[in-house]
């Protein structure tokens, strides 16, 4: 949203909470593998009328492995079925494209429940297992010596991480707009 002609905009709280739960993710796998500058995926692709376009997606993290392998991040501020969904099947997709000059690149989708402290976030989704029968469901924190190169391997910030990190940018000591 926007003010009218004053090319100002108004702050999203969701946007705002996405890109702490970005940051302090990316942080925290850090810790464990090496974070890179790439954070672009350029490709080519060829169009009904054979024209070749050149196609790029943003990615909240890559890693390199300790084999050096490329790990690609994907992080979700929700854990309500419509993300969940989106996300495996965006990382998927990354995945997919990158694999065509990284073979072994590796998927991390990282799920943090922000609707327990807002509800501008969907619900939690009941059936989580079953959407994510086929990947590797980690603890959090991530291990590097866990993930599996042939899956998207998953996990789920702790809810009490997620509120020490929600409370940390908030001035008054809650979360960082109305919970």
């Amino acid at each position: 949203m926007a003010k009218a002609n004053s090319g100002e905009r108004t702050p999203d709280p969701r946007s705002q909470i996405t890109q702490i739960v970005e940051e302090r993710v990316r942080a925290t796998v850090a810790r464990e593998l090496e974070l890179t500058s790439l954070r672009v995926l350029r490709w080519e692709e060829e169009d009904p009328s054979s024209r070749y376009r050149l196609r790029f997606r943003e990615l909240d993290g890559v890693f390199l492995g300790r084999r050096r392998e490329k790990v690609l991040l994907e992080v979700k501020a929700s854990l309500s079925r419509s993300s969940v969904k989106k996300g495996l099947s965006q990382l998927s997709e990354t995945l997919s494209i990158a694999r065509l000059s990284a073979p072994q690149a590796i998927g991390l989708l990282v799920f943090a429940d922000t609707g327990r402290f807002n509800d501008l976030f969907g619900e939690r989704t009941a059936d989580l297992d079953e959407l994510i029968k086929t990947e590797s469901l980690l603890a959090w924190e991530p291990m590097a010596a866990a993930l599996m190169a042939d899956r998207i391997n998953v996990t789920v910030v702790a809810d009490s991480v997620l509120g020490e990190w929600l409370e940390s940018h908030s001035p008054s000591g809650g979360c960082p707009v109305a919970c």
